[in-house]
């Protein structure tokens, strides 16, 4: 199975109708924080913001998900007084960003490729109209610590493209 994960960053849109291209009826999408407010259909919406994604951005959908396809972490102080929620609770055991709890969702789900879409690691704006991205040098240090967890994951743009390797077709269509 393969999946890909949609993040907020600046090119996420136009990487994320470039793999579309790509996919095939048994693919995953998931959407990461707010890029589930924007993408029109997507499987599952991971976010170590559960508060957010509970009582904010899915109601916010014209056609909110069912909470089945939910996916917060358990680990995230944050999210401690929020475990009665009918959400999945995913373990997550580095500070590397809701995008990496997303990888972590999809391995769960069973995806041996993972794409990411909008998800370079770089300073900058978000695809939405929304705070900038600041917290670059910290979360590279992570997603570093942890390469090895990575193995199967490729990047559409960005850091995340020059340190886990960009798309490319055939790797995708590996069995």
């Amino acid at each position: 199975m393969r999946a890909l994960v949609v993040g907020g960053g600046p090119q996420a849109l136009p990487e994320y109708c470039k793999a579309l291209s790509y996919t095939e009826s048994d693919d995953l999408t998931i959407a990461v924080n707010h890029a589930g407010i924007h993408l029109p259909v997507f499987d599952h919406w991971v976010s170590l913001h559960a508060r957010e994604l509970f009582y904010q951005w899915n109601p916010s959908r014209a056609c909110p998900l069912p909470h089945h396809r939910l996916w917060g972490a358990y680990s995230i102080r944050d999210n401690s007084d929020l475990h009665h929620l009918p959400l999945n609770w995913c373990s997550y055991c580095w500070d590397g960003s809701s995008s990496a709890l997303a990888i972590n969702v999809a391995r769960v789900l069973g995806a041996q490729q993972i794409l990411l879409c909008g998800v370079p690691l770089e300073d900058g704006p978000h695809f939405y109209d929304g705070p900038d991205f600041t917290q670059s040098e910290y979360t590279r240090e992570q997603w570093s610590q942890h390469l090895h967890e990575l193995t199967g994951v490729r990047s559409m743009g960005g850091w995340t493209k020059q340190v886990l390797g960009g798309f490319d077709p055939s790797w995708w269509r590996q069995p």
